[in-house]
């Protein structure tokens, strides 16, 4: 579609501010603008950024272990370069009668894993029976009373001072599998409540993590996360953790991959990030304190690209200005031979072999930053919107209706797109409307309006009074600035198509052509 010099005008008006959000100063970075469309700079020229910590779950598994087994697998988490292992303090194995306390197993696997240099989050999870709502529903039912379990959780913050780093408020709490029966996210707030106060109490430099929320939508076993969170604020659990945690599971595909799925991992975790901020807790991080992905023929998943999917998450968490530590599900395999992913999610074989997966993780750890030139070339475009604001998402790849394929990013406030042409943004409302059109924006948002690049013209339009809408077609060509902005959607009425307007209507049919009615 050729550029007119009204949408280069346009351009420099939002460059220099006018008639649109305010755009960064200017800085000593080769940034230019042609036909509209900021061009970044060369990547090559940008430093990479430093990867976030890369830890690893032991899991329950780790407290049975012979003592050789237990040896070999912190070695291996040692000898990666991580210093960070999630290790399950269970609260049944701890304290299997109410105040009979079982110190020794715990003992064992923190104490094994400091003497490598290794930082333990402790997950305080799992009932005992004498502790359960529900005996009958296992270990992995909900405790019965948030007091208890905040009481056993300062237990645990006593014994563990100077030693255990964070603690884990539970995993998983979204679901039947670890809360049985069902999600229950008053409850959770009460226990993090609870917890918080009690491990403050008994170690003031522990940090308390809350959440563990399996980023899921509803399904039979799960509730979606982002509503659990929302409940979970509006319980009380605001000013009692100091981060939050998520596990953004994407096998078979990448974290960015789930970009098509309006409740996969990638928008799980922008929505969630927006929670937090809308409730101000925008200065915590979000920790992923579990990913992976099991080696799974059956899922196309062989060891290699097991690796593949390793190593794309690691850069991928790493583009978030919010994510804190990830956590690698998990060290070993927990059965050989088997065909059930669940026994598939290590890194290594059950013979403690390394799969390449392991040594991907090495690898990162070692070099220890990301060099992924899409992503910082977006990010130093994205400096130059400043209503953007803070990355939601890793920059994911996308296609639009007619299947052009684009680049995009979405911000706190609104999305940057990265095409042919070169990188264009849209604030919140717009983006909105902007990807629900599936086209691109052909040009700046500017003065309230954003053109989208598609046979016929269309043009989104908004303002705080009249909201948000797309004009189309012969409707958009009769428009004049004197109709004011859309105040609905395009509608039908006989066989006519009808825009209404602040000041008038515009109406349209193939036979009569566009009529206008002024008010």
């Amino acid at each position: 579609m050729p550029r007119s010099w009204a949408a280069l005008s346009a351009a420099v008006l939002l460059l220099t501010g006018c008639g649109a959000p305010d755009v960064a100063g200017s800085r000593p970075v080769d940034i230019s603008l042609v036909g509209g469309f900021v061009q970044g700079p060369d990547p090559a020229s940008l430093d990479p950024l430093p990867l976030r910590p890369i830890g690893f779950t032991g899991g329950a598994p780790l407290l049975w272990a012979s003592d050789e087994d237990l040896a070999r697998s912190l070695d291996a988490v040692a000898a990666s370069g991580s210093t960070r292992l999630r290790l399950d303090v269970a609260w049944p194995l701890l304290e299997p009668e109410r105040g009979l306390e079982v110190w020794e197993p715990t003992d064992r696997v923190v104490n094994a894993a400091l003497d490598r240099g290794i930082d333990v989050l402790a997950i305080l999870d799992y009932s005992p029976d004498w502790a359960a709502a529900d005996p009958a529903l296992g270990l992995t039912s909900k405790p019965a009373s948030a007091e208890e379990y905040g009481r056993y959780a300062g237990s645990v913050a006593a014994h563990f001072a100077g030693r255990v780093t964070a603690y884990e408020i539970w995993n998983e709490p979204n679901g039947s599998v670890f809360f049985a029966p069902w999600a229950d996210p008053e409850l959770y707030a009460e226990m993090l409540r609870e917890a918080f106060g009690a491990i403050r109490a008994a170690d003031p430099d522990a940090l308390v993590i809350g959440g563990a929320i399996g980023a899921v939508g509803d399904n039979h076993n799960t509730m979606n996360g982002l509503t659990f969170l929302r409940r979970m604020y509006d319980a009380g659990a605001h000013g009692y953790f100091d981060a939050l945690s998520v596990h953004p599971y994407s096998y078979p595909g990448t974290l960015v991959g789930t970009e098509q799925f309006p409740d996969g991992a990638l928008h799980m975790i922008a929505d969630m990030r927006r929670e937090m901020i809308a409730r101000g807790d925008d200065d915590k991080e979000l920790w992923a304190t579990e990913f992976g992905s099991p080696t799974d023929e059956g899922a196309g998943i062989d060891e290699a690209r097991q690796g593949e999917l390793m190593t794309a998450f690691v850069h991928e968490w790493s583009q978030l200005p919010f994510a804190g530590p990830m956590y690698v599900h998990e060290i070993r395999d927990r059965l050989a031979g088997s065909t059930n992913p669940e026994d598939n999610f290590g890194v290594l074989h059950r013979d403690f072999t390394a799969k390449p997966a392991y040594e991907a993780l090495v690898a990162a750890i070692e070099v220890g930053f990301s060099s992924d030139p899409e992503h910082l070339a977006m990010l130093e475009v994205s400096k130059e919107f400043d209503y953007l604001g803070e990355a939601l998402t890793p920059v994911y790849p996308a296609h639009d209706g007619i299947g052009r394929k684009y680049l995009a990013q979405q911000f706190a406030g609104g999305v940057l797109f990265g095409t042919e042409q070169g990188y264009v943004a849209s604030p919140s409302a717009v983006s909105t409307a902007v990807l629900a059109s599936g086209y691109l924006p052909a040009g700046p948002y500017v003065q309230g309006m954003q053109q989208l690049d598609v046979d016929g013209g269309a043009r989104v339009f908004h303002s705080d009074r009249t909201g948000t809408f797309v004009v189309r077609g012969a409707i958009l060509e009769a428009w004049t600035p004197e109709f004011g902005f859309p105040v609905s959607d395009e509608y039908q009425d006989g066989d006519m198509l009808v825009s209404d307007f602040e000041f008038g209507t515009i109406r349209w049919s193939p036979e009569s052509g566009a009529t206008v009615e002024s008010r």
